[in-house]
């Protein structure tokens, strides 16, 4: 079933997402079991998830081309409400890994796998021996903590995008 699906989702989005795309949809047909069993044509249903779980992965990227791409076409003063210079991100960046270090080594281990690796999230958990949506909640609480320890040590000003404007430490709550 399992090489059934990957074939079909092989087709369907791009090869480095493939994974992915099928450790959600396996994820989902997990979570929804309960209507397999009343489903007529199980196949079809499985395909239909399938299907669903496809057209997001599509939507999900084109939001983020649109995104990327109307970030890069715009000059980065023009609202003045983004950052004139980013030298305060690359210098927030620099506190990631010593924040990251802080975490408790489940969390930080998923999140320098996933997000600063660039390993997939699927590929993680089988290097790990752990069930896909096991990584995917580790890289989840993961990021929240680095979040909270992030905001913890320092105050931090976005934009109307979302891009850090400025920041100020937190004095004696930041160790980086």
């Amino acid at each position: 079933m399992i090489a059934k699906l990957r074939s079909y989702v092989r087709g369907r989005v791009a090869p480095v997402a493939v994974d992915d795309v099928t450790g959600d949809i396996l994820l989902r047909l997990v979570q929804h079991r309960h209507k397999l069993a009343g489903a007529r044509n199980p196949s079809a249903w499985m395909y239909r998830v399938a299907s669903n779980a496809v057209a997001d992965y599509h939507r999900h990227r084109d939001v983020e081309k649109r995104y990327l791409d109307g970030y890069r076409d715009e000059p980065v003063a023009q609202t003045g409400n983004e950052p004139k210079d980013l030298p305060a991100v690359r210098e927030l960046a620099a506190c990631l890994r010593p924040l990251l270090s802080g975490l408790p080594p489940l969390y930080a281990q998923a999140l320098q796998m996933t997000e600063i690796d660039g390993t997939s999230q699927t590929a993680a958990a089988r290097r790990l021996g752990v069930s896909v949506p096991a990584m995917k909640s580790r890289v989840q609480r993961g990021r929240a903590q680095l979040k909270a320890a992030l905001l913890c040590c320092c105050e931090i000003e976005l934009g109307e995008r979302g891009g850090i404007l400025e920041y100020h430490r937190r004095p004696g709550h930041c160790d980086c």
